[in-house]
């Protein structure tokens, strides 16, 4: 609490974090924001996923400033709640009950929050709910440096500048690029989450296949192999670091 005012409660937060890609929701741009109430804390006294959007600090003083209306941040609001995103598109993935389990290359992680985590950073990870699976994701370009596709609560976005695109129903998602073909696919089937194909982030190359994990690096290098490991309970499943390719 600050100020007297109540701190918003988390699940309102991660609602309206979710609705916006886990950007700003004004100019998506990706990093720091702040939650902000369209209508005014001052005015209306609560906390409501419906008045509230994130803001970057750039966008912020712009509405300070008054140069981001009430009509134009209301009608913004309802396009990120109809999924609307210009250059982003919305989806949604349908996950099993039962055990939390996903197998790649072979590996089977099981209830693990991070399945996947490079540099120490999630690319993978999925949590319970109420009463479903929470699934989020960041996935880059072929070099590792641009994010072409955000999945944060199972609401996703694909960035649609240039070349990437999506193909999605209730038991798959698949991200590609138009002219290098697919780039990760998630299909759920039986109860288990598989995941094939390529992860960039950084230096890092992650190959995905029917086996194995390949890692390799842009800079070079021996390429790491795993194979047929079983990972459950624990924090983080598959993690590449300054030891390679090892478990969490």
């Amino acid at each position: 609490m600050s100020g007297g005012r109540p701190a918003i409660p988390r699940q309102i937060r991660r609602q309206v974090v979710a609705e916006a890609g886990g950007s700003c929701g004004w100019c998506g741009r990706d990093g720091a924001y702040d939650i902000h109430h369209i209508l005014g804390f001052s005015e209306t006294r609560r906390h409501v996923a419906e008045e509230l959007i994130p803001l970057c600090p750039d966008c912020h003083r712009l509405e300070q400033r008054g140069r981001l209306t009430l009509e134009e941040l209301l009608q913004r609001k309802q396009e990120l709640a109809r999924g609307t995103r210009g250059d982003r598109a919305p989806g949604h993935l349908k996950v099993p009950d039962g055990p939390l389990v996903f197998n790649l290359g072979s590996n089977v992680v099981e209830d693990c929050e991070n399945i996947l985590v490079a540099d120490g950073q999630p690319l993978l990870s999925a949590i319970r709910g109420d009463r479903r699976l929470l699934l989020s994701m960041r996935l880059y370009d072929l070099f590792g440096t641009k994010l072409v596709a955000r999945v944060i609560d199972n609401n996703w976005w694909v960035d649609r500048e240039g070349d990437w695109d999506f193909n999605a129903s209730s038991a798959s998602l698949a991200i590609f690029n138009r002219r290098a073909g697919p780039l990760l696919t998630l299909s759920a089937i039986g109860g288990v989450i598989y995941v094939f194909g390529h992860l960039f982030c950084g230096d890092w190359i992650v190959e995905i296949g029917p086996t194995a994990i390949v890692v390799g690096r842009w800079s070079g290098g021996t390429s790491l192999v795993m194979t047929h490991s079983e990972i459950r309970r624990r924090m983080n499943g598959i993690v590449l670091g300054p030891d390679g390719l090892t478990v969490g």
